[in-house]
């Protein structure tokens, strides 16, 4: 799928790696996202390629109380495809104690098709 599993600082700016991230929980988010991955058949035959940053506030217990698109990839039916993806695989996993924080706002790349794609779940903040 072309997920990435790793952390880009706070906000994303490419900076030190959050201390709030755990690369083992937010490995297991993007496996959990990875089961219910599918390419939209319209998409396929049209060729048409993409990522989408879907935004997502997930909370201790796993469950999402925000999910939106963070980025477009320019292509609503990708854009709808990545929503439909990530709110079929919630709750996500529960945020581990080792972590220290009671929510996680950031965001997951879903990539549909687009070779070279260096990109990576973001975490936005920890709170």
């Amino acid at each position: 799928m072309g997920q990435a599993a790793s952390g880009n600082g706070t906000g994303g700016n490419g900076g030190p790696l959050a201390s709030c991230l755990d690369p083992i929980w937010l490995r297991a988010v993007t496996e959990r996202v990875r089961q219910f991955f599918y390419y939209p058949q319209e998409a396929l035959s049209s060729r048409t390629f993409g990522v989408v940053m879907v935004h997502f506030v997930v909370h201790r217990d796993g469950h999402l109380s925000t999910l939106d698109i963070g980025k477009s990839s320019g292509s609503e039916i990708l854009d709808k495809a990545a929503f439909d993806i990530v709110h079929s695989a919630a709750p996500l996993p529960p945020i581990p104690d080792r972590m220290h924080v009671e929510q996680v706002d950031g965001q997951l790349a879903i990539n549909f098709g687009v070779r070279n794609f260096n990109g990576a779940t973001t975490i936005g903040h920890c709170d």
